[in-house]
């Protein structure tokens, strides 16, 4: 019994795994489609940090949702 139950502790761990490794695998594909077609980009400021900027277009696109009635709505399937 406890070579069953070591077999179905593995398959979770490896289950586990994959859901973690397609997640990670699925925002890092996002982030990747955002700063590839430039909606987003990464400048340096002068001491070196790392920041944000989106694309005009994407920023209206944002604050037409947020203004709208579906605020909500567009916010629960972020």
């Amino acid at each position: 019994m406890s070579h069953a139950d070591n077999l179905i502790g593995k398959l979770y761990k490896l289950h586990q795994q994959y859901g973690n490794l397609t997640a990670l695998g699925t925002l890092a594909g996002g982030q990747a489609l955002y700063y590839g077609v430039g909606l987003t980009k990464f400048p340096k400021d002068a001491h070196g940090k790392y920041s944000f900027k989106h694309m005009k277009a994407l920023n209206a696109f944002s604050d037409v949702v947020d203004n709208s009635k579906f605020s909500k709505a567009a916010r629960g399937l972020a």
